[in-house]
């Protein structure tokens, strides 16, 4: 069984590598064919989703779920957008707690949380986001996370509370700030691993794939003139959060995707948020360790944990 495992593990990271070697290859002769037709490709590339949309559920871990389906139409899409979500406990009566999950994740994913959750008296709701899971759309951004969040709140006007990994951090933090008014019920939040600038994030997948500066920079330019919209209003200096919403930052020392430099971001335009730091736990076991969980549904419950509290993986 083990080897069985490595293999297939080994099967995967092998294709991984496959596909990144070829859309460097592509990406660099397109550059040189067409400066323009790079610019198209690298922004629908950075756009969309890598790998499938993998949906795993342990019905033997987690309670049975409410499928529920929304639609909302997007400021600048003529097409409407389709939204499945997930809930648990009695979200329409309940104080209630939206779990986000990050880019290339989906809404079951973030499951982990939501037995501690209900333990507290809370009913929960997860969401597959834009272009994710079984939610409409091939291609994200920030701003339609940030308009699919408005519209969940619009909805659910229990919702006191959020737990958001990653890209769902940032897109969180975004609708707070663009969208207060139709979150105006939340009161807490809890941000794991989450982005403090879309540049940054720009920047390292332009680096994953070799791309020169100057290519891109023209990535950039193509999508701030499409959403009309700087990238530096993407960024967690930009972000206005409204006084009443607590936050706890949740962070892991070996995280290969956000550095610490980005909580330390976060902590300096936040300065009353709480941390929590952890160790080898990288980027995605943080959704499933114990300690955090637990540390996590305290804070979003009411109970706050320790600042600067450190813990290692189990």
């Amino acid at each position: 069984m083990r080897k069985t495992e490595m293999l297939k593990r080994f099967v995967k990271l092998s294709s991984r590598y496959i596909q990144l070697a070829g859309l460097r290859v592509g990406l660099k002769a397109s550059a040189v064919i067409s400066p323009r037709l790079a610019q198209h490709w690298g922004m629908r590339i950075f756009a969309q989703p890598a790998g499938p949309r993998r949906i795993r559920y342990d019905y033997n871990q987690y309670p049975p779920f409410h499928s529920l389906r929304w639609c909302f139409q997007p400021r600048h899409r003529q097409q409407q957008q389709t939204l499945q979500a997930y809930g648990w406990g009695q979200i329409d009566t309940r104080p209630t707690i939206l779990l986000i999950h990050g880019w290339g994740g989906w809404g079951l994913q973030m499951g982990p949380f939501v037995n501690a959750l209900l333990r507290q008296g809370l009913a929960v709701i997860t969401v597959d986001m834009p272009a994710h899971g079984h939610s409409m759309g091939r291609l994200a951004t920030l701003p339609l996370w940030s308009e699919a969040i408005e519209h969940l709140f619009t909805l659910q006007p229990n919702l006191v509370g959020a737990i958001c990994h990653s890209f769902g951090g940032g897109a969180l933090t975004y609708a707070l700030t663009h969208h207060a008014r139709s979150l105006s019920s939340l009161r807490r939040i809890a941000l794991l691993g989450a982005p403090a600038d879309m540049e940054l994030s720009l920047m390292r997948f332009g680096q994953a794939l070799g791309l020169s500066a100057s290519h891109t920079a023209a990535i950039q330019r193509g999508w701030e003139e499409k959403l009309h919209l700087p990238f530096s209003t993407m960024r967690v200096e930009a972000a206005v959060v409204p006084k009443q919403v607590a936050a706890l930052l949740v962070y892991d020392e070996d995280d290969p995707v956000v550095g610490l430099d980005e909580l330390a971001r976060y902590q300096r335009h936040w300065p009353h948020a709480q941390s929590l730091m952890t160790k080898k736990l990288g980027h995605q076991k943080i959704l499933r360790d114990p300690t955090v969980i637990e540390a996590v549904t305290q804070f979003i419950s009411g109970s706050d944990p320790c600042t600067m509290m450190h813990t290692d993986a189990h």
